[in-house]
């Protein structure tokens, strides 16, 4: 178990096994129900100490070993929180940025500083190129950081019955969309519904016990990438 997602669905299959509900869970632990619904809900990780009253009164198991999975859990988490604000920091730059070269052109115009006949217009094409190469990136920035740091982890096929796909070629791919995203996000569009996500799969009577991308994980990010990408590019919802 390496993340929320891993490790809500532990404690649901542990709550099956003894037919257990939430609110009873709840009254046993002595945590609210709220925090509890939001834990086997993927929304939210409990304080440690919440969770740790959750495992030894609640469901009466070890604590080790599900505190080692909170910890991964909780550091999971943060190191997400850092990626979306990376990308915020990215964002706030590029508007900065934007906001500086707009200033610049309108000075420009008003002191009237650019050469008459061609080298003006010349300089206003590669200022106005300027201007949309970055609020391109801008919008590429932002649908990255819509659609959010991709979930996806690895597995071996011994010991995972999904769809698992290559690495190299799933991380070549989320390479080459981050490359995308900032440069032509026509161009990404094209190449989302052309290319990705179709990957080799890993199969263990080819590739023996080779660890490869869990399918679902992958299916379910591009989804997420195609939606982000459709507002960006002012495309309707499909219904």
């Amino acid at each position: 178990m390496r993340t929320l997602s891993d490790l809500s669905e532990a404690l649901r299959d542990h709550m099956r096994q003894l037919k257990m509900t939430g609110a009873r869970l709840s009254a046993k632990s002595g945590v609210s129900t709220g925090a509890i619904s939001a834990l086997l809900n993927s929304q939210r990780l409990c304080r440690v100490g919440n969770f740790e009253a959750i495992v030894r009164t609640g469901i009466e198991e070890p604590w080790s070993p599900w505190h080692a999975a909170w910890t991964r859990a909780n550091q999971d988490r943060r190191h997400n929180a850092r990626t979306r604000e990376n990308l915020a920091e990215e964002i706030a730059d590029l508007r900065q940025r934007v906001a500086q070269l707009e200033e610049e052109l309108r000075k420009s115009r008003k002191s009237g500083e650019v050469a008459a006949g061609g080298s003006a217009a010349g300089h206003s094409r590669m200022a106005y190129s300027e201007e949309q190469s970055r609020r391109n990136r801008e919008r590429g920035l932002a649908m990255l950081n819509q659609a959010g740091r991709p979930l996806i982890e690895t597995a071996r096929p011994s010991d995972h019955k999904d769809v698992l796909f290559d690495i190299s070629s799933v991380k070549s791919c989320l390479e080459k969309v981050r490359q995308l995203a900032l440069t032509d996000l026509v161009e990404l569009d094209a190449f989302l519904h052309t290319t990705s996500p179709y990957f080799p799969v890993v199969s263990k009577k080819v590739d023996g016990d080779s660890p490869g991308c869990r399918g679902n994980q992958v299916y379910y990010y591009f989804q997420k990438l195609r939606k982000s990408l459709d507002v960006a590019l002012g495309d309707p919802p499909d219904n």
